[in-house]
């Protein structure tokens, strides 16, 4: 036995740096196979796929759409994680938070409302469930919600469902392009499911007088109202407006989506400094050498150069100005305010600043 000793350890010596390599160039071969089928998949779509890392991301029926990597966590627990995000066209208004149940809540924070029992059992031990106004999330969550649910989390288990998004938590980037199509797909008819279901369902009670007091302002702003979100949308100077209410950290607020023309892509991501987005905070910074407006946003785009150009000064004012109204954010498609007081008077003025900014940038 002690004779076998010697050779016992030599081949474990050139078994354990062969396991390593194989390892490493197992990882290597999916990230490189996967990388193929996110550039596959975004030109089937018409989406950017990131050239730098694995990610695709763009709009689809005017919803913004991302899977790829994203930072979660702060300090020492801060990691890489992938997700697929698909934003609704107009968030919900309920505080919904829709999670498979055990999810951490370090990748998830709990939800902001208390939990909310659905009627059917099996539901109930596999989700959990919060809202602000119990009964309009049971009858958001019918039959013809849950069944797209059910079919996207057979495949993919942690699904995110809140008042602005469907998500999913990948455990790793997927290499195969019929499968990533799928789950695009999948998240697609879920969000359709969700916003066509919303219009049967009535204000929480929050916001139960919120529609009689935005009604003469539809009116007068040429607007449609949408009493049953509540919203207003219409078109005004050939932009798309839309007006909802939002359900934020403090409370319900509005958000002001406007439209901008078509015109020629950059990549363009205008957001707070103070709160990058996470799943859309990709690429390098540009800096204006602007001290105001550089410690207010942060700015991303294909060509530096170009978006210099396109944020003078007079535009980079008109974008400190938009700002003070709420939480600004801009991209090749539209501008948006976040956290607008739900009053008639400040939704008005929100409106009138973001159609300033679509002006200055020439959409």
């Amino acid at each position: 036995m002690d004779s076998l000793l010697p050779l016992l350890c030599l081949l474990l010596g050139i078994a354990i740096p062969l396991l390593v390599v194989g390892l490493v160039m197992r990882r290597g071969m999916h990230q490189l196979s996967a990388a193929n089928t996110y550039r596959v998949v975004a030109e089937r779509l018409g989406l950017s796929v990131d050239t730098r890392g694995i990610s695709l991301q763009g709009h689809l029926d005017n919803r913004r759409i991302w899977i790829g990597g994203v930072m979660v966590g702060h300090g020492t627990e801060r990691r890489t994680m992938t997700w697929g995000v698909v934003d609704l066209v107009r968030p919900l208004g309920l505080g919904l938070l829709v999670r498979r149940r055990g999810l951490s809540d370090r990748i998830f924070r709990r939800g902001r409302a208390p939990e909310i029992r659905l009627d059917d059992q099996e539901l109930r031990r596999r989700l959990e469930v919060h809202g602000d106004a119990p009964e309009q999330v049971r009858r958001l969550l019918g039959p013809d919600v849950l069944a797209p649910l059910a079919r996207l989390a057979a495949r993919w288990p942690d699904v995110v469902l809140t008042d602005g998004s469907v998500r999913v938590h990948l455990k790793r980037p997927i290499a195969d392009p019929d499968s990533l199509h799928a789950l695009v797909d999948a998240m697609l008819e879920l969000a359709r499911a969700l916003e066509h279901a919303r219009q049967r369902v009535a204000p929480p009670p929050r916001l139960a007088t919120v529609a009689k007091t935005w009604k003469p302002l539809a009116t007068d702003l040429g607007l449609q109202l949408e009493s049953w979100l509540p919203a207003m949308s219409g078109v005004r100077a050939d932009r798309q407006v839309t007006v909802a209410a939002w359900r934020g950290e403090r409370g319900y607020s509005a958000t002001i989506r406007v439209g901008l023309r078509s015109g020629p892509e950059l990549g363009l991501r205008i957001q707070p400094q103070r709160a990058p987005d996470g799943f859309w905070s990709v690429g390098q910074d540009i800096q204006l050498g602007d001290a105001d407006f550089d410690n207010a946003f942060v700015v991303k785009g294909w060509d530096p150069i170009t978006i210099r150009q396109l944020l003078d000064e007079e535009t980079r004012e008109t974008l400190l100005v938009a700002a003070t109204s709420g939480e600004l954010l801009v991209d090749d498609l539209q501008v948006r305010l976040r956290s607008v007081m739900l009053t008639p008077s400040e939704i008005r003025q929100a409106i009138r600043r973001c159609e300033d900014v679509a002006e200055r940038l020439g959409r």
